[in-house]
């Protein structure tokens, strides 16, 4: 059992080294500009963000945050943010309560017919079609 245990806590620290080492969202939470950046992406979705804006956030400039962002996170600030935006709107869209004009709100979209074209880009499918399938 004893080594067993020592086999299964080798394994996991090896993962998580290799893990730490790949470009993502946890990579990009150690860099200490990018990590308010992420932050504040995460806790406000309704915000107008842009590169400047979260560059700001993050102390730097744009062009000094743009390039350290994409390195850590593995993908373009913009990119990363459609990507959470579209997340939680599926999440949000599985509550048939809420109006599509209020979840464009909540990720920051100025309309709802804006939302529904960037859902469509990106999953293929109108919301109220992609909230009729129950996804």
């Amino acid at each position: 059992m004893a080594r067993l245990s020592d086999a299964l806590l080798t394994r996991a620290l090896r993962h998580h080294t290799y893990a730490a080492a790949r470009p993502g969202w946890l990579a990009g939470l150690r860099d200490p500009y990018v990590a308010p950046a992420l932050a504040a992406m995460h806790q406000d979705l309704s915000l107008p963000w842009t590169v400047a804006s979260l560059a700001r956030t993050a102390g730097l400039s744009r062009a000094a945050f743009a390039a350290p962002f994409t390195d850590r996170v593995g993908e373009p600030v913009m990119r990363y943010l459609l990507s959470l935006r579209m997340q939680r709107a599926r999440t949000l869209l599985r509550s048939p309560d809420l109006a599509l004009a209020a979840i464009a709100t909540q990720i920051g979209y100025q309309s709802d017919v804006a939302f529904s074209a960037a859902l469509k880009r990106e999953t293929g499918s109108a919301p109220g079609k992609y909230r009729a399938a129950g996804r």
